[in-house]
Formats: C-alpha cells, structure tokens, sequence
C-alpha cells in the first residue's frame, strides 16, 4: 500500500469520512469515494501504523505493540489490495491463517 500516492487529505480531523481504495492507490476523499464501488473505512490508527511501516525500517517492526483489532484491520486492507491487484483468492493466505490459529 503506498500511501505516498494516495489522494491529499487536508483535515486529518474528517478521515471518517475517507476510505480506502486499492483502484486508486490509498485514501479517497468522499467525492472521490463518490466514483468507485471498491472502497473500504480506514481508521486513523491503521493509517498511523501504515504510514510508519512505510518509513521505517523493516528489522524495527517487531516491536510494534498493536492491538488485535487493529493489526485484523490491517490485515483485511491489505488482502483486499492483493485481491484487487492479482484479481483472485490468494491460498498462501488462507493457509497461513490456518497455521496462525493452530497456535
């Protein structure tokens, strides 16, 4: 997910009202939002997590302390953006979630 691209949000305060979009590349205003049927709600705390993936190092990333829900959110977001871009169900990714359920 490259937020980097994503559409400019001005007022970080009104993202409630911004999705997600694998179509267009990250966030999408409500106007925007208007034009696609493929959107998803982000939260600010998944856009925070993304946004610091994004500029950090990957060895650092094991200690992000994220809750469940959050690190769920995350998870779906960026299975919808595999979808969307290869265009099928992904098996590695069901098998995976397999094995993380047998801990």
């Amino acid at each position: 997910m490259n937020l980097k691209h994503a559409h400019h949000v001005t007022l970080i305060s009104n993202l409630k009202r911004h999705r997600y979009s694998p179509s267009h590349g990250g966030l999408i205003c409500p106007e925007c939002n208007q034009l696609t049927e493929y959107s998803h709600p982000i939260s600010l705390q998944a856009l925070k997590v993304f946004r610091l993936i994004d500029r950090t190092n990957l060895l650092s990333l094991p200690y992000l302390n994220i809750s469940d829900a959050l690190l769920l959110e995350m998870k779906t977001l960026l299975g919808t953006t595999v979808r969307y871009w290869v265009d099928k169900e992904i098996r590695s990714n069901t098998f995976m979630e397999r094995l993380e359920r047998l801990d």
